[in-house]
C-alpha cells in the first residue's frame, strides 16, 4: 500500500509526515475517549442500581432490625413477668404462715384457793420456712352495764421482745390473768370481758412485708369459775369470737 498520494492539484501527500501522524492519534484517542465515556455511562448506569438496590435492601434490614427488636423486646418483657410471677409463686408457697390457735386458759389456785384464771394461746407456723420478728400483743377488757359496744383495742408491743420460729413449730403466748370475782361477775351477766391478742412476723423473702394475725373473742361460761373444774370435765371458760378485730395477712 502506498504511504503517499497525488491530490486533484498534482500535489503530492505523504501519509508518514508528523501531521498525519497527529491526525492518527487524535483519531485513536477520540475512539478510546467515545469508549471511555460508553464504559462511564454503563459504570454510572450500574452504580445508580446498586445504590438503589442497597438502600432497598438496607429499608428491608432496618424493617426487620425493628421487628427482631419488638420481638426481643416482648420476649424480655415476658420473661421478666415469668420469673416475677415465679418468684411470687415460690415465695407464697415457701413462705412463713403463723397464725394463732385459739385462745385457751387454766384455772391458778394458790393454797386451794382458785384466784384467777390465766389466758392463752398458741401460735403455730405451718410454714415450711422460719418466721422472723415475731411478737405477741395482748390485752383484756371489762363492760358492765346493759349497753355494751364493739370492742375496741390498740394494738401496743411495749414490752414485748421478738423471737424466730422454725417451720412447722408452735410457740405459746404469754399470759393474761383475769381474777375469779371477775369471772363470776361475768357469769351472773353483770360484765362482759373481751379478750384480743395480736401477733405479727416477717417472713425471709420479704423483710420489708410485715404480717400478721390477730383474733379478738368474748369470754363466756358453763359453770360457776369460783371453783376449777374437775379432772376431765372440759373447761368453764368458753371463747366465742366476735368484734372488728379479727383479721390477718
Amino acid at each position: 500500500m502506498p504511504l503517499h498520494s497525488v491530490a486533484a492539484d498534482n500535489t503530492i501527500r505523504d501519509y508518514t509526515n508528523s501531521d498525519w501522524w497527529t491526525v492518527y492519534l487524535t483519531g485513536i484517542l477520540c475512539l478510546f475517549t467515545l469508549g471511555l465515556m460508553v464504559y462511564t455511562a454503563k459504570l454510572w448506569h450500574a452504580t445508580v442500581k446498586l445504590s438503589r438496590d442497597a438502600e432497598k435492601n438496607s429499608e428491608e434490614q432496618r424493617a426487620h432490625l425493628i421487628s427482631s427488636l419488638d420481638a426481643t423486646e416482648r420476649a424480655a418483657s415476658a420473661a421478666e413477668r415469668s420469673a416475677k410471677i415465679s418468684g411470687q409463686s415460690l415465695s407464697t408457697a415457701q413462705r412463713a404462715f403463723v397464725f394463732l390457735k385459739g385462745f385457751d386458759s387454766i384455772p391458778n389456785i394458790f393454797e386451794n384457793v382458785l384466784k384467777e384464771y390465766v389466758i392463752f394461746a398458741y401460735a403455730e407456723n405451718a410454714g415450711v420456712t422460719p418466721a422472723q420478728d415475731v411478737r405477741f400483743a395482748s390485752s383484756i377488757q371489762m363492760q358492765r352495764g346493759s349497753a355494751p359496744q364493739v370492742p375496741f383495742f390498740k394494738t401496743d408491743f411495749t414490752g414485748s421482745s421478738t423471737s424466730v420460729m422454725g417451720p412447722r413449730s408452735q410457740v405459746r403466748s404469754g399470759y393474761l390473768p383475769v381474777s375469779a370475782g371477775d369471772l363470776y361477775d361475768c357469769w351472773l351477766g353483770k360484765t362482759k370481758i373481751f379478750i384480743w391478742m395480736r401477733l405479727e412476723y416477717r417472713d425471709i423473702f420479704s423483710q420489708e412485708l410485715l404480717h400478721h394475725h390477730e383474733q379478738c373473742a368474748e369470754i363466756s361460761l358453763i359453770h360457776d369459775p369460783r371453783s376449777a373444774p374437775p379432772m376431765g370435765h372440759p373447761p368453764y371458760l368458753q371463747f366465742r369470737v366476735t368484734g372488728n378485730q379479727n383479721s390477718s395477712s
